[in-house]
């Protein structure tokens, strides 16, 4: 696998922290030179500075806001200058930004969850299947999903929806990208183990037992198991699949 990434370039959203943070550190670790796009432009320099000093591969952060079209396009144009040709995306920004009912929702948390998670990675993919048509090359767009895109649960509507709005997405994209030969793909894990998501069960916010009790496995993904699970769907030993989500979530989902 490793030969396969050597010298590739890679954009990872929300790269920072979390699986995003997972994925950068995998993909830089097989060779892979990686921008790391987050709005925590003090994170993302850390991480590029301990990915460099470890693997010697260009790591270069951006900070962005997904949301924004403008940006997402000026970054995309800045990779390239920067270190070449594109052949990966990974859309890890995004999350759950407040739990509350419906009737209890504001109308900017449901607008700004849609905003990120979805048109984020609309933006982000558009641009880099330009990018990478113009120089007729070959790519492979992966994206977080969530297995809520096909669960629901109480107090996550405008997370719920966004993640089954990407998990479509994928689809089409894929339909449309195939002839360009772009892969697009996604990734559906359940709960997973991230500074986060440690936060909110110090908060009280999560239950711990409850989350997995939820799980035949009896525990949470960790990040590096979605990353690793992203990094394959990237590379060449999944070079037939295209338009899936893949779902990680340790049994939850069985039926």
């Amino acid at each position: 696998m490793e030969e396969f990434f050597a010298d590739k370039v890679a954009v990872v959203t929300g790269g920072a922290n979390g699986i995003g943070l997972a994925c950068v550190k995998e993909l830089a670790r097989v060779g892979c030179h990686v921008a790391i796009a987050d709005l925590d432009m003090e994170a993302a320099e850390r991480v590029a500075k301990e990915m460099l000093q470890n693997f010697g591969v260009q790591i270069i952060p951006f900070t962005i806001d997904v949301s924004d079209s403008k940006q997402c396009r000026e970054m995309i144009q800045r990779v390239q200058d920067q270190l070449g040709s594109l052949h990966i995306l990974i859309n890890c920004a995004g999350g759950s930004l407040d739990k509350k009912p419906i009737l209890e929702l504001e109308e900017s948390t449901w607008h700004r969850t849609l905003d990120i998670n979805l048109h984020g990675t609309y933006y982000c993919s558009r641009a880099f299947a330009e990018a990478v048509i113009e120089r007729q090359g070959e790519g492979s767009i992966v994206n977080i999903s969530s297995i809520f895109a096909t669960r629901n649960a109480p107090g996550l509507a405008a997370y719920c929806v966004s993640k089954a709005a990407v998990s479509q997405l994928t689809k089409a994209m894929a339909l449309e990208m195939a002839e360009y030969r772009i892969r697009v793909n996604a990734v559906g894990p359940s709960h997973v183990e991230t500074g986060r998501m440690k936060k909110k069960i110090e908060e009280g916010i999560v239950d711990v037992e409850t989350v997995v009790g939820h799980v035949p496995m009896n525990r949470m993904a960790q990040s590096e198991e979605v990353a690793d699970l992203v990094i394959f769907l990237c590379s060449d030993q999944a070079s037939f699949i295209t338009g899936q989500t893949v779902v990680i979530d340790g049994g939850y989902t069985i039926e």
